[in-house]
């Protein structure tokens, strides 16, 4: 998180470079997302920066849509669309677990509904997705107040989304803590309150993610022009058919009432 004075155009444009060179300056895919503009004072804006510091990763990908000419509307991360799923919890402090089944286990933290940080940690075979949340919790917990992200004596709200048996057994094997308060949400409940037609069979959240990114993608994300070159391309092109289509209607009305 980095506070910024209020800018418009190529100032603010430049402001954001420069900290995109100072914090991330090996990789192109990153990004600045605005949390709130100050009220009082200078009115400077609170921005969350983040990017994808391995580009080595998503790198291949592109280039081969890149070279087939395909459309790209963004690049976007899974914690840029978690928001949603916990914006009915009143809690200033709450942490979202969830688990996806070709990535691991993700944790990510709100405070004040703000995305703060994410955790995402490989799950193996020998160990099931019940005893990977009590390990990893108690390591988030302890991470939170290194960094004093949580305030001290705050009670950490903690949400859990999984199939209704693994929630089950996390009721039994977590243990009861002061520090920790659990909400248990079973992914067919979420899935129906997003009208998701899908049948889950485990606590693999993926389905979740991609309907709310499907549904309500962030205004933010680490693609740059270059990326979505074609993208815009479409964009246009679409656009362009719209204005034809209506100026031959227009023409062809006032053809016929003349």
């Amino acid at each position: 998180q980095e506070t910024i004075p209020h800018l418009f155009g190529r100032n603010r444009n430049a402001l954001l470079e420069r900290k995109f060179d100072q914090f991330y300056r090996g990789t192109p895919f990153h990004q600045a997302a605005l949390l709130q503009r100050q009220k009082i004072g200078r009115r400077d804006d609170d921005m969350l920066f983040s990017a994808l510091t391995n580009p080595s990763l998503i790198k291949p990908w592109l280039d081969i849509l890149l070279a087939q000419q395909t459309p790209l509307a963004g690049i976007y991360s899974v914690p840029q669309i978690s928001a949603p799923l916990v914006k009915d919890n009143p809690s200033s402090h709450l942490l979202l677990i969830s688990w996806e089944k070709f990535s691991g286990l993700r944790q990510t933290y709100f405070s004040g509904h703000r995305l703060q940080i994410s955790r995402l940690t490989p799950v193996n075979a020998d160990l099931s997705f019940q005893q990977a949340v009590v390990k990893e919790l108690a390591r988030t917990y302890q991470y939170l107040k290194s960094l004093s992200l949580l305030p001290s004596g705050q009670t950490l709200d903690v949400r859990l989304m999984g199939h209704s048996h693994d929630l089950i057994e996390l009721q039994k094997s977590l243990p009861e803590s002061a520090d920790m308060r659990y909400d248990f949400v079973d992914l067919a409940d979420i899935g129906k309150q997003l009208k998701i037609d899908y049948s889950f069979t485990d606590s693999n959240a993926s389905q979740i993610f991609l309907h709310q990114l499907a549904a309500r993608p962030p205004q933010t994300h680490y693609a740059n022009a270059t990326h979505t070159h074609y993208f815009s391309l479409w964009q246009l092109k679409h656009a362009l058919n719209l204005a034809s289509g209506t100026l031959l209607f227009g023409v062809l009305l006032w053809s016929a009432a003349n």
